[in-house]
């Protein structure tokens, strides 16, 4: 604030008198001009408000429909009052506005941007109304916004980047806008959600995103009809607030995670009109204290529920629940509310599945229960629920006993390795071909012998800009002939690598990655760079066309080594081809060693630091020798000085399982989010286990399922079964140690790549050790490789013999184009 100050003199009366002529003027009403300015909202309206007048002052007045605070207009409630017509320019006058209720009107048309004068509104209701237009900007543009309630609006078009930044919502209602559309994931980004309803808006086909969980204060979710397809996200046990969750009528498969059962507060769940496979979930009555609502109905549930007289018995169920339902299942077990048994009902229970009572609430019918044992009534089941697939005979035999999926809904495939015990995974499917509309992704080329190189090739649908460290810093359409390459890396012509593929004919496909095809073809190398990295060899940029050349790697990635054909297609041909080989314990040492040599010399030596993102084994490859190089820097990032900086602020990139979850919730990049990764590929190869796997049963997320057994009973309850009779306990049992210090939560727990070089290198098989002032020690053959690095190709002496450094020595660099 800016103020003036001058000296003068006044007697202690005076002074109270200009004390009160200053309280009294700053309190001088506003409200006329507001008076004015509701007026002419009214005559926009073709309303007719008898108490507001021209000329008159709503706040001494008494308006209807408007309440002041101080003098000002602070709440405007038009709601049911037949107004029409679009919201007028004059509301910008209201700047004290912190209320402004619309609902149920025939408002329409355009909003203005007068709207965002007023930056005191913390609640706005434009629900149930016709407005016809997408979603406003003008609202966007309210940074004290708290409350957003547009159910039935009539928005249209895509919620603009600039909604999923406003950082001051809470409680978001934009149900049945149908043809209005948006990102779920984006909505992680409102970290300070409650309520988020958004039901019936036009998703076309969407998965729930686990990054969702990050909204650790939503209480309220509902997105029934939401057209959702996939599984129920695991990650959103963490979602330990939520009261309500609304699911119903989509096309959700899978099962009900057990993670869910932390969610303590919940009291309303519904994932009715669904594909859920899962036996019924009893823990719900346990785990759950304060529900009231359970909806389960016309899903794929199978096993047996608690008994309804035990229910009533220990949970009183006819007064605590005003709903439970779980008609339409595959439930065995005796039928509720029958005469058989010891399953009878009450009075009270009895009165709440009266079918007339539209709808009931309580349903228990339409089940395989086992006293049902006509053939008719059990057909009738399949008959009488639209999501049954089956009759209770064949889904008893076939996905009980056979346990063979069912057919997934329409539109969905089964999600490769998935089963019965995870509940059947369904996903929306996949084009053949793998290229998404508009991009023709990636050809790698590569040569045989020494001469093996790979091609990435990329067609950009939009315009980009990519960068990998100081080789390239241009857009991709800005093509030009004359560019010069950077030293040592070749510029390539589209004509010669047709001719290093035969013109990419099939023969040469040897295999297809996540941006399209991969060819191998011929070329001479030379250049060298750092042994633990693979070798960018050169490009192609002509008009629509940019390929990279990359050194090929005969032995493929980490991945196929350690999980065979459950990471790659084909991988039991490939294994008995000899392109993958079991790893013994030594090798997995020296895979570990030569990983952490090529990320702490991104780390620590590249001019500027290099922070890679994406460690994991697909994208630690092998060449001929068995040794191991990094990967697919295509979201690599740059860090500048790294004695300046502390991180960077950038959207979380990498793959689920290897991200490091600091930055995941901070945004916050650092080299730690490397030793992260690091540490979940260690006990990779301690333990042969995927980072992720749901069809584990005790946990799915490899950290936590080797804390449980190692700190409880050692080495020998992770190691890897292919080795478990033929390795260095020592080794192993320092290596894990290791790895999970690496993968702590807190990246202020981790330790850096050249502490773990350091705590690494004892166990490393090797020749003789060189001390370097690197900080770590280098075998012969890797002193070799650093000496070349810094003197080409001249001959070196090394101890009494001389070395020669040829072009079929390949230490490489690498990078990759493309979106993320």
């Amino acid at each position: 604030m800016t103020v003036v100050m001058a000296r003068w003199k006044c007697t202690k009366p005076g002074l109270l008198i200009l004390l009160l002529l200053a309280v009294s003027f700053s309190s001088v009403p506003c409200s006329p001009d507001e008076g004015v300015a509701l007026v002419e909202m009214m005559k926009e309206w073709h309303a007719s408000f008898p108490t507001w007048t021209l000329g008159g002052d709503p706040c001494e007045m008494g308006w209807e429909y408007v309440i002041c605070t101080d003098g000002r207009v602070t709440t405007l409630n038009v709601s049911v009052t037949g107004i029409s017509g679009p919201l007028p320019k004059a509301i910008g006058k209201l700047s004290a506005l912190n209320t402004l209720d619309l609902h149920d009107n025939n408002l329409h048309g355009d909003f203005p941007d007068e709207l965002a004068l007023c930056q005191e509104l913390d609640y706005i209701d434009i629900s149930r109304n016709d407005w016809g237009v997408d979603f406003p900007l003008a609202i966007t543009k309210l940074g004290k916004l708290e409350s957003l309630y547009a159910s039935q609006a009539g928005l249209t078009g895509t919620l603009p980047k600039k909604f999923y930044k406003m950082k001051s919502l809470k409680y978001v209602f934009l149900g049945n806008n149908t043809q209005l559309t948006g990102n779920l994931e984006r909505f992680s980004q409102l970290s300070s959600l409650v309520n988020l309803t958004v039901w019936k808006m036009h998703w076309e086909k969407y998965e729930l995103p686990s990054q969702l969980s990050l909204l650790t204060n939503l209480e309220y979710f509902n997105c029934h009809d939401c057209n959702l397809v996939g599984s129920l996200p695991e990650s959103w046990g963490n979602l330990q607030n939520l009261v309500e969750l609304s699911l119903q009528t989509n096309s959700l498969t899978g099962k009900i995670p057990e993670s869910w059962k932390k969610l303590t507060r919940m009291y309303k769940f519904r994932i009715d009109g669904n594909f859920i496979l899962a036996p019924f979930p009893n823990w719900m009555f346990t785990s759950w204290p304060n529900v009231t609502y359970i909806y389960l109905s016309r899903n794929l549930l199978y096993g047996e529920p608690y008994n309804i007289s035990y229910l009533e018995k220990t949970y009183d169920i006819a007064t605590k629940f005003s709903g439970l339902r779980w008609d339409c299942n595959y439930i065995q077990g005796p039928q509720p509310c029958s005469d058989r048994g010891n399953n009878d009902c009450s009075a009270a229970t009895l009165n709440k599945t009266e079918v007339t009572k539209d709808p009931a609430k309580f349903a228990f019918d339409n089940n395989c229960y086992d006293d049902l044992n006509s053939t008719d009534a059990l057909n009738r089941v399949k008959n009488q629920c639209s999501t049954h697939l089956m009759y209770c005979s064949d889904f008893r035999r076939e996905v009980l006993e056979k346990k063979i999926c069912h057919k997934c809904p329409r539109e969905q495939q089964l999600v490769r390795g998935t089963s019965v015990d995870d509940g059947c995974r369904c996903q929306v499917e996949k084009a053949e071909s793998g290229f998404s509309a508009g991009t023709i992704a990636g050809i790698v080329v590569g040569v045989t012998a020494f001469f093996l190189i790979v091609v990435g090739f990329l067609i950009c649908y939009k315009r980009k800009e990519f960068k990998f460290l100081d080789i390239f810093s241009r857009k991709f359409d800005d093509y030009d002939e004359n560019w010069e390459a950077p030293e040592g890396v070749h510029r390539f012509t589209i004509d010669e690598l047709a001719k290093m593929t035969s013109n990419f004919d099939d023969s040469h496909i040897i295999g297809i990655g996540g941006f399209g095809k991969v060819y191998w073809g011929s070329y001479c190398l030379s250049r060298l760079h750092h042994r633990h990295l693979v070798k960018l060899e050169g490009f192609c940029d002509e008009k629509d066309f940019q390929v990279l050349v990359y050194e090929f790697m005969k032995r493929g990635n980490l991945g196929h080594h350690l999980f065979g054909d459950r990471d790659d297609e084909g991988g039991d041909k490939k294994m008995k081809e000899g392109w993958f080989t079991p790893l013994s314990w030594e090798k997995r040492l020296e895979i570990a060693h030569g990983v952490a040599l090529g990320l702490e010399y991104l780390h620590s030596f590249a001019e500027p630091t290099v922070i890679h993102r994406d460690i994991k084994p697909g994208n630690i490859l092998l060449d001929e020798n068995m040794v191991a190089k990094l990967a697919d820097f295509g979201i690599s990032k740059e860090f500048g000085d790294a004695t300046e900086k502390t991180h960077l602020s950038t959207r979380p990139a990498g793959t689920a399982g290897y991200l490091d979850p600091e930055y995941f919730l901070r945004r916050q990049l650092t080299t730690a989010s490397d030793v992260y990764a690091y540490g979940v590929v260690l006990l990779e190869l301690i333990t042969g286990q995927l980072a992720i796997d749901h069809t584990r049963e005790d946990e799915y997320n490899l950290i936590e399922w080797v804390k449980k057994r190692f700190n409880t009973a050692g080495i020998v309850s992770i190691i890897d079964p292919r080795i478990e009779h033929d390795y260095s306990k020592p080794a192993f049992s320092k290596l894990a140690d290791l790895a999970l210090r690496c993968a702590a939560f807190s990246k202020g727990d981790r330790p850096t790549m050249k502490e773990v070089l350091a705590e690494l290198d004892p166990f490393v098989p090797k020749t003789e050790k060189i001390s370097t002032n690197k900080g770590y020690s280098l075998s012969q053959d890797e002193w070799q490789y650093a000496k070349r690095e810094l003197y080409g190709k001249h001959d070196i002496a090394f101890n009494g013999n001389t070395q020669t450094s040829t072009s079929s020595d390949v230490v490489p660099l690498s990078a990759t184009f493309g979106p993320r």
